[in-house]
């Protein structure tokens, strides 16, 4: 049995934390564009603000239990092919603030004032106030450069580990 180079340790940790990095992405990036794109899709209606709070939580993906994170709650109602609707939904993906981003986001949305709602043609029960194009192909993008590093960075480890094994 070799003893590992010390050489070779660097590029697999990189190799390690890279390809981790980009198969981490790659799998964000696909969970976002499955969610559904909310982009030419959804149509606009007009809609009026029944409510508008803060909600304190904690993180969804939350490593530390004492962190604290806010999101704004707008309750609103919308009609559509005659039928009413009501929502939450600020944006479409859910998102975490500070204290302050969340209150200054809440504070738009005036309880009593006319609102546009985008909806889902398909779903009218789904709708959301900020209709925002989604950046999965950024995100998938920098996960396929990271995993390409990474498959990279493991090719370069086993070429300084062989070398070195040869040279013995």
């Amino acid at each position: 049995m070799s003893n590992i180079n010390p050489g070779t340790l660097i590029p697999l940790l990189m190799a390690i934390l890279a390809g981790g990095l980009g198969c981490a992405l790659i799998v964000i990036s696909w969970r976002k564009k499955r969610s559904g794109p909310i982009t030419g899709s959804w149509l606009p209606v007009q809609g009026t603000v029944i409510s508008s709070e803060v909600k304190e939580h904690r993180p969804i993906n939350a490593n530390d239990s004492n962190k604290t994170v806010f999101s704004p709650v707008v309750h609103y109602q919308y009609n559509c092919s005659g039928r009413l609707y009501s929502g939450f939904r600020v944006t479409f993906d859910t998102v975490e603030y500070s204290r302050t981003k969340a209150e200054q986001i809440s504070r738009q949305y005036i309880p009593g004032n006319s609102v546009t709602v985008y909806y889902d043609p398909t779903h009218p029960d789904q709708a959301v106030l900020e209709c925002s194009r989604n950046n999965y192909p950024a995100v998938f993008i920098t996960g396929v450069i990271s995993l390409v590093l990474g498959i990279t960075s493991f090719c370069m480890a086993l070429l300084i580990f062989w070398l070195g094994n040869s040279i013995h």
